[in-house]
């Protein structure tokens, strides 16, 4: 618990919008506290993790790809360095090609500026993996252990008596022109990284954030001895000691973390088709994702109370695009930037107005 009861800026919520934002606002200069229930469930711990610059179904990048991944890379080094623990895995992903078509399409971006993330040579599909038409690499891929991560920052949080462990209720807030107070504390701004939680906020409500449930299973497979991720239909990530982590699925309708038996038995039916070798299912987990209509962050403040703010709705590429969101935000915050038009939530405006009676 803190000594202080006067800060810069509250944070709400420690997934990985609210962990990368509040350490990159710390390292700026700003006083932060974080306020977290810290939920076993949270779309952050359950993530998979898995991060690269391509969309492999479509053979297209990620928007702004080439900058992602470089401040991703330089980022993760820095906070592993910072909280002394690995949860960075950098490992080349595998497709796995369906056809000769995808491969011939492979081949011609892999001579194009894609260069950089595909790679121009075709492999033999290791043993155990299903596929006649072979696998090539996408390169600057990997995966983030979030559960290492998040907790390693949670510890970093704890030491420096900047964290609140407990559910965050809005209506205890006090807003004025020049600050926020929440029950005995202060603050400059507020800027809400809620995740899912997002979308019963009463300040941002009428933004179009969504829940998407997404299940992963994580099998035990003697034999299959992969040293790099597999993306086929579903991807398989190497954890160690024989056990791979799979997933993911998405579902729209079902808005619980619970894992269900329609979630086991898609990824059973898709593994049928990827992997050969016999496995034992190990672990089952869901939650829910942030996501949004347009694909897009949703980043700003307050039309109306400009010192309350969101960092929300990255989605599925959360750890490619968190700290390079959190850069722009900061620099926003600090300097008066402008955010990018594609992520500020002043592209709802016309939601805005409409949500006011």
């Amino acid at each position: 618990m803190t000594n202080s009861t006067s800060f810069d800026i509250l944070i709400v919520g420690q997934g990985i919008a609210g962990t990368i934002l509040s350490y990159k606002l710390k390292k700026a200069g700003y006083s932060i506290l974080v306020v977290d229930e810290s939920k076993k469930d949270s779309a952050s711990k359950v993530a998979a993790g898995l991060y690269n610059p391509v969309v492999l179904k479509r053979f297209s990048k990620i928007w702004k790809a080439d900058e992602l991944s470089e401040t991703a890379t330089t980022f993760y080094k820095e906070f592993e360095s910072v909280l002394k623990e690995q949860f960075d895995i950098q490992s080349p992903v595998h497709r796995v090609f369906h056809n000769d078509d995808e491969k011939k399409k492979w081949l011609e971006l892999a001579n194009t500026d894609y260069k950089d993330h595909l790679s121009a040579n075709i492999n033999s599909t290791p043993n155990g993996i299903i596929g006649e038409h072979g696998v090539a690499k996408v390169y600057n891929t990997g995966w983030l252990d979030t559960e290492t991560m998040l907790s390693a920052y949670r510890t970093y949080l704890k030491a420096n008596h900047i964290l609140i462990e407990e559910a965050f209720d809005p209506n205890e807030l006090e807003l004025t022109d020049e600050s926020v107070k929440w029950k005995d504390y202060t603050f400059k701004k507020l800027i809400f990284c809620q995740g899912p939680d997002g979308l019963t906020n009463p300040y941002f409500n009428y933004l179009p954030l969504k829940q998407t449930k997404g299940e992963l299973i994580t099998i035990k497979c003697e034999g299959l001895n992969l040293n790099h991720i597999i993306k086929g239909d579903p991807f398989i990530i190497p954890i160690g000691n024989d056990l791979y982590r799979v997933g993911a699925t998405f579902n729209w309708i079902e808005k619980d973390t619970a894992p269900s038996e329609e979630g086991l038995q898609e990824l059973k039916d898709k593994l049928k088709k990827l992997l050969s070798l016999p496995y034992t299912v190990i672990e089952r987990r869901a939650g829910l994702r942030p996501t949004v209509k347009d694909r897009r962050a949703l980043i700003g403040f307050h039309p109306n109370y400009k010192n309350i703010g969101i960092f929300n709705g990255m989605g599925t590429r959360g750890v490619l695009l968190a700290p390079y969101l959190a850069n722009m935000f900061v620099d926003s915050i600090k300097n008066g930037t402008e955010l990018n038009t594609e992520v500020d939530i002043k592209r709802y405006q016309e939601e805005f107005r409409a949500s006011l009676p």
